[in-house]
């Protein structure tokens, strides 16, 4: 191999460009686990439900303590998100 270096890196090309590749690519998948869209929720709130409702729930809906698929929010009351008339949630899939 020839001492020649056009980039300017110094050393071995071959493993700067390797850990050139390495940071980009974790870079690449720290993106994507930011964007990465959340399934539709099966378990809302009655809060993440009233803010996204395209209606509220009448008589009919059962509640259960558990956790909301939206905001996380551990120990309450939920229903699922067909009794708000299927809303649409931010960071979500559509149902």
């Amino acid at each position: 191999m020839s001492d020649y270096d056009p980039a300017g890196y110094g050393g071995d090309q071959r493993e700067r460009w390797g850990e050139r590749f390495d940071r980009e690519q974790a870079a690449a998948d720290k993106r994507d686990d930011v964007d990465r869209v959340k399934p539709y929720p099966a378990w809302i709130c009655s809060k993440c439900g009233a803010r996204h409702a395209r209606r509220l729930p009448d008589k009919g809906c059962t509640w259960h303590e558990d956790e909301c698929d939206v905001c996380g929010a551990q120990g309450v009351p939920v229903t699922q998100a067909r009794d708000f008339g299927h809303p649409l949630f931010p960071g979500h899939e559509a149902p």
